[in-house]
């Protein structure tokens, strides 16, 4: 009995601990929201972060970019700051902290590690199966694949799990959440996994359910929402005014989506996000979307 209700209660103070970070990150813009943004749903974009963790991994860039996919390095060698080195497998790293001399190692079983890894890139597939070679010094953190609680799902080893959210809440990981969502657009997959963008888009014609055809610009966009079935459900776009309208994208306003992480020679080539591929694009949103916390525009003022 003492066994389970200890369980119960790091089980408790983990979720706890994510819906605490997640309701003080986005407090203010969910109490106040910047009268002239219209940005929507910063409370639900800050989650989708939370569920890319548990799909995939999650690579955040120094520049704000969030690429989800699986890394392929099957092992990684850390030089470690208390001396020797140490090689450790994939499975045994739950995150990694990347600093300019030091990265800071998660293992999966909760314990820290100091060095340096001893990689010049990491290799990892993209949703869409494209493969990227992501230098080191251009990665701000990368979480592997968390076993996260879910409905009627309890992670194998919740103490360590909690261990782990402690070490993401001292690298800024909601800071850099936000960073990622105010710098760029974001691509949601139907797995929930993620990639940051810009859509390259000038207009979206939208055969709305009420008004028939529109014409609409794509700086007035706030966010695309595409069915899985068009037969059975509706596409919806929300302005930066905060209108919501249901309908269907038009054919001729495919989503064309340029994700970070290519190379310098492949920087112009864009993705066509088609319907079934992509459930949802949510454009840049202002630093003002986030009144307070650790990130841009988080010092208790609006942002720019």
């Amino acid at each position: 009995m003492q066994i389970k209700t200890r369980a119960l209660a790091v089980g408790l103070l983990l979720g706890v601990f994510l819906l605490a970070g997640v309701t003080d990150l986005t407090s203010q813009a969910q109490q106040n929201p910047p009268p002239s943004s219209g940005a929507p749903g910063a409370r639900q974009l800050i989650r989708s972060f939370f569920f890319a963790m548990g799909s995939a991994d999650l690579v955040l860039l120094k520049d704000g970019g969030a690429i989800s996919g699986a890394i392929q390095n099957d092992q990684l060698q850390i030089t470690l700051s208390s001396g020797g080195s140490k090689l450790l497998k994939r499975g045994d790293i739950a995150l990694i902290s990347f600093g300019e001399k030091t990265d800071q190692l998660v293992l999966t079983n909760g314990d820290l590690l100091s060095g340096k890894v001893q990689a010049a890139s990491l290799q990892l597939t993209t949703p869409n199966g494209a493969a990227l070679d992501l230098p080191t010094p251009t990665i701000a953190t990368m979480v592997f694949k968390l076993d996260l609680p879910t409905a009627g799902h309890r992670p194998a080893n919740p103490r360590a799990l909690f261990k782990l959210f402690r070490s993401l809440q001292s690298q800024n990981i909601f800071g850099l959440f936000a960073k990622s969502l105010t710098s760029f657009d974001l691509a949601v997959f139907p797995n929930r996994e993620l990639w940051s963008g810009k859509v390259t888009n000038k207009q979206f014609v939208f055969n709305t359910t009420l008004f028939g055809t529109l014409t609409f610009k794509a700086a007035d966009v706030a966010a695309i929402e595409l069915a899985s079935d068009p037969k059975s459900g509706s596409d919806f776009i929300t302005l930066k005014s905060g209108d919501r309208l249901s309908g269907a994208l038009d054919e001729k306003s495919a989503i064309q989506f340029q994700p970070v992480g290519f190379t310098a020679q492949a920087q112009s080539a864009s993705l066509t996000l088609k319907r079934g591929e992509v459930t949802q694009v949510v454009f840049r949103l202002p630093a003002s979307a986030f009144g307070g916390g650790h990130g841009p525009g988080f010092q208790g003022g609006q942002g720019k």
